[in-house]
């Protein structure tokens, strides 16, 4: 009778079903986490048709998080939504909650976690296939627990259970980094690849208005990487090369205009909260002066008195929504001069960049809370449950202008041997940075660690690429070569004993 021989899961396996236990024990059992409410949730659910169940309540931001919100029974008025490719998966989440319980009056936000969790599993095995190629098995598990370690912290799981667009932006800029680096492998069908890169770029380049500029980085980061040929020994024809060249144009194209299309459709009203921000929370407070910054503006001195303030002030200084503010405050000023005022005056922009860097390594703003008001903690309290990386990150990771600098650097430094892979690397650094110049320009430092989230996840997928491809591989070569030249030692006096 044979006995059946157990045979461990490879390293991808075994990093995605580490990963699914914890996010199950997180997100789905008692006491779920998830994220509190800042006030954005609004963005998202009121085209959606779904309301908050404690909106009458004092602490419903900040404090608290939900995973239980009513869906409205009658007509809803609410239909200006921000454009988001969260709208997607909202809508079918609402419906596997219908299918599933059978309640078309409450929404379990659960629902919204799953397929997300599904995703964020795909992107860790890729992610983790790709280091672990090629080298021992007990070097892929090192690997593995890495990554796990990395993108499985609870402070990037929080986001699934919430309506925040950072979630989706992790998942998909994950799968879409992992997709380019496994392209350069030549292990799996190009098309497919670079179909499943095209979509996930989409996702990432609409789920926030923020992330418009990503289109043009991840538009250009099409033009290297899908014009290399398959291998260096293809020899395509004229006829085939054109079909590419036109093919990958036209996938650059895309993403452009996505990221142009999520910025000329921003609604009103959401474009003058940021810009409201931008000036309150950026301009005024780094200036010395702040009634010199606004005359620079040709706006009235006394608005000075708002410097500081925020749009959802339950006691604002002037009415944000006024005719007084849209006639003589937000017109005159936008993206654009906000950009060149800091350009002029280079002592506020390296007040808000040192701003930035105190918060570039923080997953979870430090005012949100995880916990449902059920579970019985108290107000703004955050879960530790398997937050190691983001707890050292944030204590241990210098918080200068200057590291960020000093890190750059050496990264570039030390994946410029592999081309291809610099050239993911480059671009997923660049988006990174990319996000805390347009939160700075956008919206001053108003809720500025959740806004330059992909900066983390950057830094993340950078130093995850950089020591497993780099570091763990150096070591497991060397260990090979130690192996072989034993192995050789040993045959060669064996055959003196001879």
């Amino acid at each position: 009778m044979n006995k059946r021989t157990f045979s461990a899961p490879s390293p991808p396996v075994a990093a995605a079903i580490a990963a699914a236990c914890i996010m199950i024990f997180v997100l789905f059992v008692h006491p779920i986490i998830g994220m509190a409410d800042n006030g954005d949730f609004f963005r998202v659910t009121q085209g959606n048709g779904i309301y908050k169940l404690d909106k009458y309540q004092e602490d419903q931001y900040f404090d608290y998080s939900s995973s239980k919100f009513g869906i409205y029974q009658y007509f809803n008025e609410n239909t200006d939504s921000l454009l988001s490719s969260q709208t997607p998966f909202i809508k079918g989440a609402l419906l596997l909650d219908r299918l599933f319980t059978g309640n078309d009056e409450i929404f379990d936000i659960r629902f919204l976690a799953l397929p997300l969790c599904i995703w964020a599993l795909i992107a860790i095995y890729l992610l983790v296939d790709y280091a672990s190629w090629g080298i021992e098995r007990r070097y892929g598990y090192v690997i593995a627990a890495l990554a796990v370690l990395l993108f499985a912290d609870t402070g990037y799981l929080a986001y699934f259970n919430s309506f925040y667009a950072e979630g989706i932006v992790f998942v998909s800029f994950l799968t879409a980094m992992a997709c380019m680096l496994l392209l350069g492998q030549h292990r799996y069908r190009s098309w497919v690849l670079i179909s499943a890169y095209m979509m996930n770029s989409l996702v990432l380049v609409c789920a926030k208005q923020q992330n418009a500029p990503l289109g043009i980085l991840l538009g250009l980061l099409c033009l290297p990487v899908m014009l290399r040929r398959k291998n260096p020994d293809e020899r395509p024809s004229k006829k085939q090369r054109t079909i590419r060249r036109i093919s990958v144009i036209a996938c650059s194209s895309l993403l452009c205009a996505s990221g142009a299309a999520v910025y000329l459709l921003i609604p009103q009203n959401f474009v003058e909260i940021n810009q409201y921000h931008a000036m309150t929370r950026g301009v005024l407070p780094s200036s010395k002066n702040p009634e010199e910054a606004l005359a620079q503006f040709h706006i009235d001195p006394q608005y000075a008195l708002l410097d500081g303030s925020i749009y959802f002030e339950r006691y604002p200084a002037a009415d944000v929504e006024g005719e007084d503010l849209k006639t003589r405050f937000y017109p005159n000023y936008g993206f654009v001069s906000v950009a060149a005022y800091y350009m002029e005056h280079p002592d506020s922009l390296l007040q808000m960049l040192d701003h930035a860097a105190q918060n570039a390594y923080s997953i979870r703003p430090a005012a949100m809370g995880n916990y449902e008001r059920s579970a019985g903690k108290a107000p703004g309290a955050q879960t530790s449950f398997f937050t190691l990386h983001s707890m050292m990150k944030e204590r241990l990771v210098p918080r200068t202008v200057g590291f960020m600098i000093l890190w750059l650097g050496a990264v570039l430094a030390i994946s410029f041997r592999d081309r291809k892979r610099t050239w993911v690397i480059a671009c997923a650094v660049l988006m990174g940075l990319s996000q805390i110049g347009v939160s700075i320009v956008g919206a001053g430092d108003a809720d500025l660690s959740k806004h330059i989230f992909l900066y983390n996840a950057a830094f993340d997928f950078t130093n995850f690429i950089l020591i497993s491809t780099v570091w763990i591989q150096w070591r497991a070569s060397r260990h090979s070569s130690r192996k072989q030249a034993a192995e050789q030692l040993l045959k060669k006096e064996a055959v003196l004993c001879k």
